[in-house]
């Protein structure tokens, strides 16, 4: 279904009384893979490297107007805002059917700022184009999500689905208690009990991503040794050792390629650095499947616990 969206900058609405983007303004990001080819004498075309794509930093434009008895106090806050040292550029989705909406970010640069074609001196409308290099490429939701999969791995994003009105379960021991009849689901978004949860009947296509995840980190327990593989891109991060005593969880961030253990099962940030992480072919990096889902598969010696995964849904 068509999107309705609205941006930030820095945490400032963009479309407000007197201000507004134009429906001249990108909604995608144009997008360029970065391409090494590779020729062989007496062959045609050229020889693929096997290696997952990679692209260059990213360019949106935003086109603005100004208008009212304050067009020049809200042009000026945009070139405030469009100048200022940091920038983080962010945007909310919402299904003008289904009402459901997501909220992204990602960081930006100002490449120029520029006036539009018609200005004239006193009139109370003027028109500013932004154009802002995507330096992390994708846009990155705002609230990171931890999932936990089977010692085995499994689907860390389902594919799209709907729940048939109404389905049951028993709300405890099975056929031990009472059922309860429901028509959504529900779940964490974080860490159980620790971050926001959300009720939903359907997940449609692109609601929790349809970009490549790029800062997993997984946590593993009690093991001597494990390797997670990308269903997808088949990337893997692998690590073998022995953890010390009484931290029994490893954790392993494939961007940094960097391990750490704790006592704690939400040291997500850090804690006692190990050796032992290395990697097949390329670092992990989580890719959607065809059907939109993301898959891992684990495989674990010393250990048979499940692992949870914490990310920031990626999207294009």
């Amino acid at each position: 279904m068509p999107m309705e969206v609205s941006y930030k900058l820095n945490g400032m609405p963009l479309d407000t009384d007197g201000f507004h983007v134009t429906v001249k303004s990108g909604w995608r990001a144009p997008i360029s893979p970065r391409r090494n080819v590779v020729t062989v004498a007496g062959r045609h075309g050229s020889v693929l490297t096997g290696m997952t794509p990679r692209f260059d930093e990213r360019e949106l434009t935003i086109r603005t107007v100004a208008h009212g008895i304050r067009s020049t106090q809200t042009a000026e806050r945009f070139l405030r805002l469009c100048s200022m040292p940091s920038l983080t550029l962010s945007k909310t989705e919402t299904d003008v059917e289904g009402g459901y909406s997501r909220s992204m970010s990602t960081r930006v640069e100002l490449t120029s700022l520029s006036p539009g074609d018609e200005e004239r001196p006193w009139r109370p409308v003027e028109q500013l184009a932004a154009v802002f290099a995507m330096p992390d490429v994708f846009w990155h939701g705002e609230q990171p999500m931890v999932r936990e999969l089977s010692a085995n791995g499994g689907a860390l994003v389902p594919k799209p689905f709907r729940i048939d009105p109404y389905w049951t379960r028993w709300s405890g021991e099975a056929n031990n208690s009472t059922s309860l009849l429901a028509d959504f689901a529900t779940m964490w978004l974080g860490d159980p009990n620790n971050s926001p949860s959300i009720l939903f009947d359907e997940v449609v296509d692109g609601m929790f991503g349809d970009a490549p995840i790029t800062d997993p980190i997984i946590r593993c327990q009690s093991v001597t040794g494990v390797k997670i593989t990308d269903q997808s891109s088949k990337t893997t991060i692998t690590w073998s050792g022995t953890l010390p005593s009484g931290k029994p969880y490893l954790y392993l961030s494939p961007v940094n390629l960097s391990a750490w253990c704790s006592d704690s099962a939400t040291a997500w940030s850090g804690g006692t650095s190990l050796t032992g992480i290395d990697w097949e072919g390329e670092p992990l990096e989580i890719w959607p499947m065809a059907d939109g889902s993301y898959r891992l598969s684990a495989q674990q010696t010393g250990g048979t616990n499940p692992i949870a995964v914490r990310f920031s849904p990626s999207w294009w």
